[in-house]
């Protein structure tokens, strides 16, 4: 049988099919790479655009912020011009990245407390911010010029020669103690309120890498400054932490914190809600009652009504653990432990506080149930299934509930009791977080955006961040077993954040105990 004979010509032929083909797939390549090029080139034009647009704003933002700096220091702007600067500061303390920026806003807030004489030891404590944050030369003499105002002709003049502008904290030290040598008054208790400052924060500048806080001469420093500046604490706060007898010593932590860092006028009545069945020691009780050393204050222990919350609902809906115990829901039912009160701060009890927590209180919170922060620790995959299988609409910028400024009266208003309930009944998954699942879903469209330094993660940089209040959220405790033996043995090994825990425990009544 003879091989069939292929000629070139029907060999051609029958691949050009194929050729062309392959021209097609060749060209389509081509185009689409070509198209993906200018996709990747738009994207990249956008992005460029975008970043120098952001840019070009906050180079305009700031232009304006430094022009208004100057017009206050010529004394140019006018009182409803210094309130929106002073929003702007306010706001830039809160938000500012950059630690120049932050520092300029603290010492703007210096310098319009100062040009008002409303109140010098918010100036002062401003200043103090100033110089911790970022130490500049001019925000120094800012503050010192604070200090001695009114007083010049009195302060012999090689006493002003003294090496105050270095960056370095001992040599203000040493000129504020030559001021109190002179016995003046009012001149001592500002000498002494920067004092408690500088022992409190540890350090007076960016130059000085190994801060040396010292909590129990602050404290008598800060005793003696209310007592010489004859301030009266008539801003009240009222703050509830939720406990049982286990986070007794934290809890304590929390409150000595708060107020060694509270400003002179303010004054904290404490309300400590406990679960009746599991209630904090009569012991522990005296001990967290008995820090009026550190500054004046108020404290009560209420018993929670269970016969408030559906227990039967949230046992059935709910992950109630060792972690995460009955007790972590008492606080979305606040409005109906205090009906007297308009608003409450709740504090989680792993938070120490770094700052004054009044400004919480002068929030427009009108028409919102709650400001709270964004939880930045817990990963959007947690809550991608939730909306489909469980009908638990959680929102995309998920708030952490364990410090929550309440508007206690909105909260009637909106009958929230009622709400969390229909939003137990209306999931058909339990609850992975069960208090803040709870509060995100019900207060959704009523929450108030705070700034993360009201409420930032322990892992988050300490230094960088300068937080109002640190969270130590998680599993990981600063009071861990680990972290108390280097405490004890080689403190300077734990970071910044576990360190201030250990330092505001010193100054709790369970310092004795080992």
């Amino acid at each position: 049988m003879k091989r069939p004979f292929i000629t070139i010509k029907g060999l051609l032929i029958s691949l050009f099919p194929i050729f062309i083909f392959l021209i097609i797939i060749l060209v389509a390549i081509i185009y689409e790479n070509k198209k993906m090029h200018n996709i990747v080139k738009n994207s990249r034009d956008l992005l460029i655009y975008g970043h120098m647009h952001f840019y070009s704003n906050m180079r305009e933002e700031y232009t304006i912020f430094v022009q208004r700096l100057q017009d206050l220091k010529n004394k140019k702007l006018n009182q409803r011009d210094k309130e929106k600067l002073r929003e702007l500061c306010i706001f830039k303390t809160e938000d500012g990245i950059n630690r120049i920026e932050v520092a300029k806003a603290y010492d703007c807030l210096l310098q319009l407390y100062t040009s008002e004489g409303s109140n010098l030891y918010k100036a002062i404590k401003n200043g103090s911010y100033s110089l911790e944050t970022f130490y500049t030369e001019n925000a120094a003499i800012n503050l010192s010029n604070l200090i001695i105002s009114g007083y010049e002709q009195k302060i012999p003049e090689d006493l002003l020669k003294v090496k105050y502008y270095t960056g370095y904290t001992q040599d203000e030290i040493e000129f504020l103690e030559k001021l109190l040598t002179l016995a003046i008054p009012e001149l001592s208790a500002r000498c002494l309120y920067r004092l408690s400052l500088i022992h409190t924060l540890g350090r007076a500048s960016s130059k000085e890498t190994h801060p040396q806080p010292n909590f129990k001469t602050a404290i008598q420093e800060l005793k003696t400054a209310q007592k010489l500046s004859g301030i009266k604490q008539e801003n009240i706060l009222d703050i509830a932490i939720i406990i049982n007898d286990q986070f007794a010593v934290h809890a304590a932590v929390t409150i000595a914190s708060a107020l060694l860092n509270a400003d002179l006028d303010s004054f904290y009545r404490f309300h400590i809600i406990m679960n009746p069945n599991d209630p904090v020691s009569s012991e522990s009780q005296q001990k967290m009652a008995s820090m009026s050393y550190i500054k004046d204050y108020a404290i009560d222990f209420i018993n929670f009504p269970n016969e408030l919350i559906p227990l039967d609902l949230i046992q059935k809906k709910m992950k109630l653990t060792k972690n995460w115990p009955l007790l972590v829901n008492y606080r979305l039912y606040l409005d109906k432990i205090f009906p007297e009160l308009d608003s409450i701060l709740y504090l989680d009890s792993d938070t120490i506080v770094l700052q004054d927590l009044l400004p919480l209180k002068k929030l427009d919170l009108t028409d919102y149930m709650a400001a709270a922060v964004t939880d930045f620790s817990v990963k959007e995959v947690i809550f991608s299934f939730k909306d489909t299988e469980c009908k638990q609409e959680l929102p995309n910028f998920y708030k952490n509930s364990g410090v929550v400024f309440f508007n206690l009266t909105y909260m009637r208003h909106m009958d929230v009791s009622s709400l969390l309930i229909k939003t137990i009944n209306d999931s058909n998954c339990k609850f992975v977080f069960p208090d803040q699942d709870l509060f995100n879903i019900t207060f959704y469209n009523y929450i108030y955006p705070l700034s993360s330094r009201w409420n930032l993660h322990a892992t988050f940089d300490y230094m960088k961040f300068s937080p109002f209040i640190m969270h130590y959220a998680g599993l990981s405790k600063p009071w861990a077993e680990n972290f108390e033996k280097l405490w004890q043995e080689e403190p300077n090994k734990l970071k910044p954040a576990i360190q201030d825990y250990w330092r505001y425990r010193e100054i709790t009544a369970w310092n004795d105990e080992k």
